[in-house]
């Protein structure tokens, strides 16, 4: 029997595991295989019903480290919103420095007052630090469609005969830019490949006829340090914006606290009365507290979701940061904090979760 792979996330097709990726009944590979989708991907797509991802760092680094032995053009995605948290500085080395195109997604999130050439300008810096030397940068919005057009054309003209690959962390939006894509060069209105906020959702590589060869879709490894790795499903959707970010300006005196859900504790230490604009998804509560009364609010709400969402059995670590002002504190995958006066400030967050501070980029 010919190998068959699911259309939507790429998986082998098998019957034999139910608990691996791929897995189909046998009574279901009867009828038409042409357009095969896993039972993950039924599942998914159909009831919204998260089955674990089975792909290890190991697996993620040989299929770039594949790529290095063929002539091909990457093209990177990096999440706007989660910049840190997808920028993959072991990209360059493991694809043995091969042509890359940097594709920034999510524009529709940031105020629409940033320009776009700065932001470009400003990132130059970034992508040199994480060894990302790209022929060309973009910027879009998959889900909104922006630029589509503009990519599909230049990777028209640059494919020379060479396999196209998409390769960027989990959640960046690969997935969604591919099936925009396909629409802009076909008549196919529906989704090809599966969508997902939950990580991991491209289970191995997705191949796909464009023009003289291919474009390829990679998974996307899961970052560690970020709060989508361990937030529950219920939670993605209140972590997760799907709109215009509008920014929530907070004036903070020294011993004052922000609650960003049950997952961020920011306590103003010393400076200044400071302004604090918070760039998360307007369904995430912000509760400001005087610090004192930060053990008293814990006891009064432990049993509600006051602090809702949080990181269950989480440990957490408290950091502390000097803020020269005109800084953003970076709260990976949950957005940042812009923070506009000197002063001083700490942390309190999971302990996996690796926040930073870093120069105005947005806020």
């Amino acid at each position: 029997m010919e190998e068959l792979y699911c259309i939507g996330c790429g998986s082998k097709i098998q019957s034999e595991d139910k608990e691996q990726a791929g897995y189909i009944p046998a009574s279901k590979l009867a009828g038409d295989t042409e357009s095969i989708v896993c039972h993950r991907c039924f599942r998914l797509r159909h009831y919204n019903e998260i089955i674990p991802s089975t792909v290890t760092m190991d697996d993620y680094y040989d299929i770039l480290s594949s790529i290095g032995k063929e002539d091909a053009l990457i093209v990177k995605i990096i999440d706007l919103f989660d910049l840190e948290g997808s920028m993959m500085p072991e990209l360059a080395k493991l694809t043995n420095q091969q042509e890359l195109i940097v594709l920034l997604n999510k524009r529709d999130l940031l105020p629409k007052s940033i320009n776009n050439q700065k932001l470009i300008h400003r990132l130059l810096k970034t992508f040199s630090e994480n060894n990302l030397k790209p022929t060309k940068v973009f910027i879009m919005s998959a889900v909104k469609k922006q630029s589509i057009d503009e990519i599909a054309h230049y990777l028209e003209e640059h494919q020379n005969n060479r396999n196209i690959y998409v390769v960027g962390a989990s959640n960046v939006g690969k997935s969604t830019f591919l099936n925009a894509l396909i629409k802009s060069f076909t008549d196919i209105k529906e989704d090809v490949i599966t969508v997902s906020h939950q990580a991991g959702t491209t289970q191995n590589v997705i191949e796909i006829p464009f023009l003289e060869k291919s474009i390829i879709d990679t998974p996307g490894l899961i970052n560690e340090h970020q709060f989508l790795a361990y937030i529950d499903q219920k939670a993605m959707k209140i972590v997760i914006p799907k709109k215009e970010i509008k920014p929530r300006v907070f004036q903070l005196n020294p011993e004052q606290t922000l609650f960003l859900g049950g997952l961020v504790e920011l306590n103003y230490l010393e400076g200044e009365q400071n302004s604090f604009a918070c760039y998360v998804n307007q369904l995430l509560n912000i509760h400001r507290t005087k610090t004192e009364k930060v053990a008293e609010l814990k006891e009064t709400h432990k049993d509600d979701e006051f602090f809702y969402p949080t990181i269950k059995e989480s440990k957490l670590k408290t950091l502390t940061f000097r803020i020269k002002g005109d800084e953003e504190l970076v709260l990976p995958g949950l957005g940042f904090v812009s923070i506009k006066h000197r002063g001083k400030i700490s942390v309190t967050l999971d302990e996996r979760i690796t926040p930073i501070v870093r120069g105005k980029l947005f806020g």
